[in-house]
């Protein structure tokens, strides 16, 4: 055992102290191996929500509340089916219509398993008749509204029968129009009569000549009034601009019967017959002809709870004009292209109003209608508006968001009893008890992990609670603070085996050093504990060793004998010794100043401790010798509670030998750090004292004395101990290889200035010569050879062309495109003539020599002009299998790109007028991508293989710029990229979408992408959204055109993208345009 008088580290660690009381401690102690608190263990001995052990949501929750109604699931966008939905469900005449609708074969039942954890759910299958599957899944969509115990039901199979996709947002008030009318039509063929009973209206329009007087009436039946709100702030208001007067004159004239000629008019809708449930569509929806774009009108319209319309109407009874507010239809956003819609509608049986959002339904508290929140919750209330009395307001209510009313005859009966079929209510009992038997699941694995969690806080209160050591009990384990940690955390996953061995020493016992890293806890818990988890290796009370307490204790020793010898040691670098002084020694200056690093280092290899986890470390930026840890509150107490306050160094500090109290700010890289003791002054390869004669100082006899204390096998340098014999010898010739090669890089630059010339000149110079041969040599070659040259060094390489040759040792490239390389601005090769070559293989050799012919020749034409022509041979002649291969592969690197600039420019309204797009040259075929490919591939681009290419512009070759002093009609022309007005520059991936690339163009022209016309410079037109840029023949450094498509005013349906839904593409290509037809 360890004696507590010990002075060492033990010291500081009291492992007899007593155990801490619950709640007495801040954090854990970690300097009290007897200390259990704050461990983790406040979790278990409180109440434990059911949350913690089940992660599933109780399945009741998902039961309909009693007497609730059954919610929709949206399926994506498809929020303004599910209002009409629970509107159509909640009129009963409509209901009970639905359920008389009758198919002569009974549905085929379809058990869908579901996803995992979830339900069974029924489907029903009416065959290819698209009549049978609306009705019959309506009908079965119907009942389970009615009967279902679900909270909500999934639609899906009535939208799928409709043809809807659920993800596009679509007209909710079309969606209406037509479903109604495919209703009537399916229905009226079983001799139903209800949507005309129920919904159906009469009005007639009515046109009176202005000369006759004459009146013509045009009886007209409808199911809806759609009413103007723009202007408008109430409902009356709104009803009195749809019956107003409209003026016919000018070229809107009427035909006039009696008159027989076109004549002034007035024209107006008369009222004549209400229907038992009236549907008013208040046009919030309308298309913007300046934009060409939908836009959605929020303007507040007051409505009231009784509407008397009999202001609108002859009745001869007035009863039949009274009506009472029965639903509102909300659509909650600013946009006609975002946003979410919900339903209120009034409960009669309940007597209250409900609040259908998709799958929640909430039954409202007050029994009148609050929508003054579904427009507060769009944020777009003025403070200042609620402040204000409106001059005009119908008593009642009043929205910004309300999209159709419905009102229902006052005084009108509904059924009062309204059942699905018999077969219906079957399958819906079916899927009920699909419901009970995964509530009743769920509910039992809810209950089993319950269970588990309940004991397990139990056993973790019970073995807790036994695990401080009774006083004078003998019988105790060292367990790691980190397990019990684990053990206590609320962490997923099992618990891990007890893992001690962090805590052992070199000596395969426990370390003394880390006992504050150890609990100790009684022996018959540790049993306990080791039976269930298990782990290795197992401390008990006499497993503390011994051999490094002895250690510990030399250590202590060893650090305070060294604190006072550093002091010394950093007075050795302030006192200074002529070299002639008598029994003086040599000492490195970084030798002294990580004099603490090194001899730390020694005194560990002499004990064998340089591997073990008691060894500081020996890089002054270490912090902490001891095992890291998991990081608890009460690291904070330990960093003032260490062995520097029994007077010691820190043995991990750095020893400063500067006058300069301030901290270093150049941070040490690894390579500063020494790893023996003078190193820094000795001579790596001979051993004797190196020729760096300002990295050492001398010192005296007596503090080299002191040094060998610590390091009793240095070797010692006195004060007269000459530098290394070899070293100087070798210096000696160094210098006189530097002085032969400054001489023989002089006579270079005097015998090759051709090597300096700048590329303008250079391609100056090869515009003046006629015919001749040229050498190709690489530009590398030249930067390389200017880089020594500008030193006085030799280039030590050969000029090498082997990237430009084959397998076949023939050129990879045709003489035309080695003389295009050449003239670029930034070219990858250059030319020489034959005395430049010459003068060349004097210093240099050759590998794979390339050589270019130039021909030029003189015909005169048929006009007696002379015409001048030059042709090009190389030499090696190109290999035409390699060159094709080269092509391809240069085609296919460049549909794989990252981060890659594209220039796109904006023509204007008088380019895009004179630029004719040519539609027959839109990239729909592959055909069109593939030349596309090809015209860009035998541009200027990258020579050299394996090196970056540069692409030009695609299809065109842009004469930029001529050279200095050069007249001549052949002079080459610059092929980089000229940054043109209105353009900018995109960078894309080649993965990126055409469609992403548009959007990227929203921000920098600010043209919406479905107005986007994109074409290459020859015409092609690219129109496929979905494909890739790679694929689309888009490649680096392209320019493209982008002009503004021109919207056709009679047909524009769409609106910005950018939204969060898919933009409506309307109903065409659905059952609900298609059925019946």
């Amino acid at each position: 055992m360890p004696s507590s008088s010990n002075n060492n580290k033990l010291a500081v660690i009291d492992w007899k102290a007593p155990t801490c009381e619950p709640g007495k401690c801040r954090s854990n102690c970690r300097r009290n191996p007897n200390c259990f608190t704050n461990l983790g263990e406040k979790f278990w001995f409180n109440t434990i929500k059911e949350s913690f052990w089940v992660k599933e949501e109780d399945p009741e929750t998902e039961r309909k509340i009693e007497n609730g109604h059954v919610g929709l699931k949206n399926l994506g966008a498809t929020c303004y089916v599910n209002t009409f939905l629970q509107l159509w469900f909640t009129n009963k005449p409509l209901r009970s219509a639905v359920y008389r609708w009758h198919n002569d074969i009974p549905p085929t039942e379809i058990v869908n398993e579901g996803e995992e954890g979830a339900s069974k759910t029924i489907t029903l299958s009416f065959g290819d008749d698209s009549t049978k599957a609306i009705c019959g899944n309506l009908q079965f969509l119907f009942s389970l509204l009615q009967y279902s115990d679900r909270r909500y039901v999934d639609p899906s199979p009535f939208l799928e029968s409709l043809g809807i996709e659920p993800n596009e947002q679509q007209d909710a008030q079309e969606f209406n129009k037509l479903f109604i009318s495919l209703l009537d039509s399916s229905l009226l063929a079983q001799g139903i009569n209800i949507i005309d009973l129920q919904f159906g209206g009469t009005y007639c329009y009515r046109t009176k000549c202005q000369h006759c007087h004459a009146v013509s009436d045009r009886p007209s039946t409808f199911y809806e009034l759609d009413l103007n709100i723009k202007g408008h702030s109430t409902l009356h208001k709104c009803l009195k601009d749809f019956l107003k007067d409209e003026v016919l004159d000018g070229d809107n004239q009427y035909f006039c019967c009696h008159c027989q000629c076109k004549r002034d008019a007035t024209r107006k809708i008369v009222l004549q017959k209400l229907p038992k449930t009236l549907n008013l569509q208040l046009l919030r929806f309308v298309f913007d002809r300046q934009t060409f774009t939908k836009k959605k009108l929020n303007n507040s319209v007051s409505f009231p709870d009784t509407l008397d319309m009999n202001d609108c109407v002859e009745l001869e009874n007035k009863e039949d004009g009274i009506y009472k507010l029965n639903a509102v239809l909300i659509h909650r956003g600013l946009s006609a292209n975002s946003g979410h819609y919900i339903a209120h509608i009034w409960d009669e049986e309940q007597g209250v109003w409900s609040r259908f959002n998709d799958e929640e339904v909430e039954e409202m508290k007050s029994k009148t209608l609050e929508l003054g929140k579904e427009d507060d919750l769009e944020g777009i209330e003025n403070k200042k508006e609620k402040k204000e009395k409106r001059s005009e307001k119908e008593p009642g209510h009043q929205s910004k968001n309300s999209y159709m009313l419905v009102y229902v005859k006052n005084g009108e009966e509904s059924p009062s009893s309204i059942n699905p079929p018999e077969n219906m209510l079957e399958i819906v009992a079916k899927d009920n008890s699909f419901f009970d038997e995964w509530v009743d699941t769920v509910k039992s694995k809810r209950n089993e992990k319950l269970s588990i969690g309940s004991e397990r806080q139990k056993e973790v209160q019970g073995l807790f609670s036994r695990l401080p050591v009774r006083e004078n009990d003998s019988d105790y384990d060292w367990i790691s603070t980190k397990w019990l940690r684990r053990w206590l955390s609320t962490d997923d996953g099992p618990v891990p085996p007890i893992d001690n061995t962090e805590l052992m020493c070199i000596h395969s016992c426990v370390d003394p050093s880390k006992l504050n890293l150890l609990k100790r806890v009684s022996g018959t818990t540790a049993d306990d504990l080791f039976n269930k988890y298990g782990g290795l290796p197992r401390f008990k009370s006499e497993a503390l060793c011994k051999k490094c307490e002895e250690f510990l204790k030399r250590k202590k020793e060893f650090f305070n004998k060294l604190t006072d010898d550093l002091k010394i040691f950093a007075k050795c670098s302030k006192t200074t010794y002529k070299v002639d002084s008598a029994k003086c020694y040599w000492v490195g200056k970084k030798t002294l100043k990580q004099m603490k690093q090194l001899a730390t280092k020694e005194f560990m290899d002499t004990y064998g401790m340089s591997n073990s986890a008691a060894t500081p470390t020996s890089t002054p930026t270490t912090s902490s010798s001891r095992t890291p840890v998991q990081k608890t509150d009460d690291d904070a107490n330990d960093k003032n509670n260490n062995d520097s306050q029994d007077g010691t160094l820190d043995e991990n500090s750095s020893l400063n030998l500067s006058n300069n109290n301030n901290n270093s700010k150049k941070a040490k890289t690894p390579s500063q750090h020494l790893v023996a003791f003078n190193e820094d002054i000795v001579c790596l390869d001979h051993g004797n004292l190196n020729l760096q004669s300002s990295s050492r100082i001398l010192i005296s006899e007596e503090d080299w004395a002191r040094c060998l204390e610590y390091f009793p096998s240095a070797t010692s340098f006195a004060s007269d101990t000459p530098m290394c014999i070899e070293c100087i010898n070798i210096q000696k010739s160094n210098e006189e290889y530097k002085e032969v090669e400054k001489m023989q890089a002089l006579e270079q630059r005097d015998c090759l200035p051709f090597l300096f010339e700048s590329q303008n000149d250079r391609t100056a110079k090869l515009q003046t010569m006629d015919n001749g041969t040229f050498h190709v040599i690489p530009m590398s070659f030249i930067q390389n050879w200017r880089r020594k040259i500008k030193y006085n060094k030799l280039l030590e390489e050969e000029i090498d062309n082997s990237e430009m040759i084959c397998e076949h040792d023939l050129s990879l490239y045709s003489a035309e495109e080695i003389v295009d390389e050449v003239y670029k601005d930034e070219p990858e090769i250059t030319f020489i003539d034959e005395g430049e070559q010459n003068k060349l293989k004097t210093f240099f050799k050759y590998q794979q020599p390339v050589t270019v012919s130039m021909i030029k020749s003189s015909t005169t034409n048929g006009n007696g002009q002379t015409v001048y022509e030059t042709f090009y041979e190389s030499q090696p002649t190109y290999c035409k299998e390699c060159r094709s291969l080269r092509l391809a592969e240069e085609a296919f690197d460049m549909k794989s790109y990252e981060n890659q600039p594209i220039y796109v420019q904006k023509l204007t309204e008088k380019e895009q007028h004179n630029y004719t797009v040519d539609e027959s040259k839109k990239n729909t075929d592959d055909e069109a991508i593939d030349e596309l490919v090809e015209i860009s591939v035998t541009g200027s681009k990258a020579f050299l293989k394996h090196q970056k290419r540069e692409f030009s512009e695609v299809a065109e070759f842009v004469p930029n710029k001529k050279f200095k002093n050069d007249t001549s009609e052949n002079a080459r022309r610059s092929s980089r990229h000229r940054r043109k007005r209105g353009e900018y520059i995109v960078h894309v991936n080649s993965t990126h979408t055409l469609k992403q690339l548009k959007v990227q163009l929203l921000t920098l022209f600010s043209v919406f992408p479905l107005e986007q016309v994109l074409t290459f410079p020859n015409g092609y037109v690219l129109t496929e959204d979905d494909k890739e840029l790679g694929e689309l023949g888009v490649e680096p450094h392209m320019h493209l055109y982008l002009s503004v498509a021109q919207p056709d005013k009679d047909s524009i349906d769409t609106v910005p993208p950018g939204k969060e839904r898919t933009l409506e593409s309307g109903f065409k290509g659905t059952n609900l345009v298609s059925v019946g037809k």
